[in-house]
C-alpha cells in the first residue's frame, strides 16, 4: 500500500531516537567528525553532519572546495543534513554512495536565518512558499532509501507552523526538529526560544518524533525541554560549541575539554583553521 514507507520511515525515526534524546545539532563549519566525536564522548546521542548546500557541493563550488565528509562507525546515529531549494540536488548528493552504511537518515534544512540562505531561496526561506516545500518532499521521500525528516524554525506563528508541518507529514517526513525562534531571530535580535510553541506542536503530532532546539544551555536543559514541552530529545547548537561538555552532567574544565578535542582532530583530517575555530569557541565561555 502507498503508506508503507512513510510507516516505516516514521518507525526508523522512532528507532534512531529511541532512548536518545541528546542530540548536537548541524553546526556550519562546527558539526565535522572531530566535534562530532568529542561531543560523542561527552554523552551526545544522536549527531547531524554540518549542513550542506547540495547544489553547491555537487558543482564544485568554492564555498565547499575544502568540504569534506568523513566518518566513523562509532558516530551513529548519524544525520546527513542538506540544503537546497529543489530536490534534484538533495536527491543526487544523499544517493552519493560515500553514504552507504555511514548515514541513518537525511535532513532538510528549513531553519537557516543567514542572509545569502534567503536569497538563495534555502533553509528557512523554503517556508515562504509551502506548496513548493511540500512537493520537494514527496520528491525527495520518493526517490532517497533514507528516512527524511526537516529541522524549521517558527513561521509567522504556531498555528501556521503547524499546518506547514501537517502537509509535510502527509508528504512523507518522518520526524521534525523545531527551533522555538522565527526566522529574524538571530545575532542582536536572538531573543529567547518559545517552548511554549514547541509544546503545542508536540501535543499536535504525539506519534511522530519531534526533538526541541532553542535555549539549551546546560546539561539540565535535556531534561526540562522534554519535561516541559513533551519532545522526544533536545538539539543544542550553539552551546555545545563554547562547552562540549553539555552532553553529561559533570562539567570538565576547559583545559582537559580542549585536550580531548585536539588528541580526536589530530588524527583526523582537519584544516588548522578548522581546529583554531573550535578552539577559539571553547575559550570563549573561559574568557567571559
Amino acid at each position: 500500500s502507498a503508506t508503507t514507507p512513510t510507516m516505516n520511515a516514521a518507525l526508523l525515526m522512532k528507532n534512531i531516537y529511541s532512548g536518545r534524546s541528546r542530540v548536537l545539532a548541524p553546526l556550519v563549519g562546527g558539526s565535522d567528525l572531530s566535534f562530532r566525536l568529542l561531543s560523542r564522548k561527552y554523552g551526545a546521542q544522536v549527531t547531524f553532519t554540518e549542513m550542506c548546500v547540495a547544489e553547491y557541493y555537487l558543482s564544485g563550488s568554492s564555498i565547499h572546495k575544502g568540504y569534506v565528509f568523513e566518518f566513523d562507525p562509532s558516530d551513529r546515529p548519524l544525520i546527513l543534513q542538506l540544503a537546497g531549494n529543489e530536490a534534484k540536488s538533495i536527491i543526487q548528493l544523499a544517493n552519493n554512495p560515500m553514504f552507504k552504511d555511514k548515514i541513518d537518515a537525511v535532513d532538510l534544512n528549513c531553519g537557516c536565518p543567514q542572509g545569502f540562505a534567503r536569497e538563495k531561496g534555502y533553509g528557512c526561506a523554503l517556508l515562504n512558499d509551502p506548496d513548493h516545500l511540500v512537493e520537494m518532499c514527496k520528491e525527495i521521500v520518493d526517490n532517497i532509501s533514507y528516512p527524511l525528516s526537516v529541522k524549521l524554525r517558527l513561521k509567522e506563528n504556531v498555528d501556521h507552523t503547524i499546518n506547514i508541518m501537517k502537509r509535510l507529514k502527509e508528504a512523507g517526513v518522518a520526524a521534525f526538529t523545531i527551533h522555538g525562534r522565527f526566522g529574524w531571530q538571530r545575532g542582536e535580535k536572538r531573543g529567547v526560544a518559545d517552548w511554549d510553541a514547541i509544546k503545542k506542536i508536540k501535543q499536535t503530532f504525539p506519534d511522530v518524533v519531534v526533538i526541541g532546539n532553542g535555549n539549551i544551555g546546560d546539561f539540565d536543559d535535556f531534561e526540562k525541554i522534554m519535561e516541559e514541552t513533551g519532545v522526544d530529545g533536545g538539539m543544542a547548537g550553539y552551546s555545545a560549541l563554547i562547552k562540549p561538555h553539555i552532553f553529561q552532567r559533570e562539567p570538565i574544565p576547559i583545559g582537559k575539554c580542549i585536550e580531548d578535542y585536539l588528541n580526536i582532530a589530530r588524527t583526523r583530517e582537519n584544516g588548522w583553521i578548522d581546529v583554531k575555530r573550535h578552539i577559539q569557541w571553547m575559550i570563549k565561555e573561559w574568557l567571559d
